[in-house]
């Protein structure tokens, strides 16, 4: 597949969304509703003509439906260890990416029927100059949701112990600093202090 060259070397796939289904029911509903009307139509009142109109509005809409549902297979929404991947268009195709290290939030809306069908828009929210990042009526946005903030989560514990080393050991330096300027500790214990301080880091 298409999506599979743009992943980097070690870059796993940890979750994939998809584009919500539920958009082919009114084409398949109509393509049912004209097939039927035409052939009972023309069967109770006689009418050879009923038959051809019921037959081009099927047919027109199962055209309807088959692009429709290309169009949603179309739509790649991957979640990896590095970044949320959005790939959406069969011959022109527009990709967008948000890395986990840069998303401060992730908010999803649904209105009454996306709660009854489990659909939903999703948006992805990040310090990088691209901005935010949208799908729009994805199938289990909640899950979606859930599974990015856990990678994202997961990320920033893996770096969070050595950042809190450098935090911790410059307020401590800072500290240092005061006592040594209000005078509570002399030139040489400033020095031997700080060593150790810069050793620890």
């Amino acid at each position: 597949m298409a999506w599979q060259k743009t992943l980097q070397p070690d870059e796993k796939v940890l979750h994939r969304a998809h584009a919500s289904r539920w958009g082919l029911l009114l084409p398949l509903l109509l393509c049912a509703i004209s097939v039927l009307g035409g052939v009972v139509g023309g069967a109770l009142l006689a009418q050879p003509p009923l038959y051809v109109v019921g037959g081009a509005l099927g047919l027109a809409s199962a055209g309807w439906a088959l692009v429709r549902w290309i169009r949603l297979a179309s739509c790649v929404y991957l979640l990896t260890n590095r970044r949320v991947l959005k790939q959406e268009g069969l011959f022109a195709r527009t990709s967008k990416d948000a890395y986990l290290d840069k998303i401060n939030n992730v908010e999803h809306t649904q209105t009454f029927a996306g709660r009854l069908f489990d659909y939903g828009d999703l948006e992805i929210d990040t310090a990088s100059e691209t901005g935010a990042t949208h799908f729009h009526r994805i199938a289990d946005p909640v899950d979606f949701k859930r599974a990015i903030l856990a990678a994202a989560d997961e990320g920033r514990n893996r770096r969070s112990p050595q950042a809190v080393v450098q935090i911790s050991g410059a307020d401590r330096l800072r500290e240092l600093k005061g006592l040594l300027d209000e005078g509570l500790i002399d030139e040489t214990e400033f020095a031997t202090k700080r060593a150790e301080l810069v050793e620890a880091l």
